[in-house]
């Protein structure tokens, strides 16, 4: 029964995070751009109140997408603290797989769907020197409180299935608690079946019995079995 509640834990993780969710649906553009992301890692960028740092490996997939499809990327809002850079190619999908999402969740409404989702989203331009621009009218959004005066300095660029997310800081530390508190029994049973697993002998060792002289007890049963064959007289 606990194995069972782990595998159904670490599935529905996947599900959430992965392109297999049934809450939208799944293009091969979407899947392919879901494989392009996936190798990248979280990165903390910084914030100057008008232009984010971008890493260089960010600033490549930006570039070489925008080239090879010859269209743009779009920034929007999320939630608050939260941006995505969607590519304009995805837009519509994007658009379509978040608001399946809230109508499973009985929170979609399309006046407010538009007014937050819609709405705020712009083409996302970089300077010369490779810093993502946030326009005046989007920056306020990466706020976690409306009412904070305080613009965040340290933010969290990360893929997020097919187009990536830029969030606070402490926004990503808390997912990322709550991500560890969601798997705890996964991990309670991994840890579990570890501490009953039999202690690894190193290798060469004398107690090493991994390969224990196959290859010598084979040599010497070879002429024998061939013998028995009629291969040797």
């Amino acid at each position: 029964m606990r194995q069972a509640r782990s595998e159904l834990i670490v599935k529905r993780h996947y599900d959430k995070q992965g392109e297999l969710s049934a809450a939208g649906k799944t293009s091969p553009a979407w899947l392919a751009q879901c494989a392009r992301l996936q190798h990248l890692a979280a990165m903390e960028v910084q914030f100057d109140g008008q232009r984010v740092q971008l890493p260089r490996i960010y600033l490549d997939v930006l570039r070489e997408q925008m080239q090879q499809n010859n269209s743009c990327w779009l920034l929007a809002y999320s939630g608050p603290g939260v941006l995505v850079l969607v590519p304009e190619f995805l837009w519509e999908e994007y658009i379509e797989n978040l608001s399946a999402e809230l109508q499973a969740q009985n929170r979609y409404s399309p006046r407010s769907f538009r007014y937050l989702f819609i709405d705020p989203h712009r083409k996302a331009t970089m300077d010369s020197r490779g810093r993502l621009l946030i326009p005046v009218d989007i920056f306020p959004m990466l706020k976690e409180n409306a009412a904070d005066q305080r613009e965040p300095s340290a933010l969290v660029l990360r893929p997020e299935r097919a187009y990536l997310e830029l969030l606070s800081k402490s926004i990503y530390e808390n997912m990322r608690k709550v991500a560890r508190e969601f798997m705890a029994p996964y991990f309670a049973y991994r840890n579990s079946i570890a501490a009953h697993l039999p202690p690894q002998i190193p290798r060469g060792t004398s107690a090493d019995t991994s390969h224990t002289n196959q290859n010598e007890i084979s040599g010497l049963d070879f002429e024998d079995q061939h013998k028995k064959a009629g291969r040797y007289e």
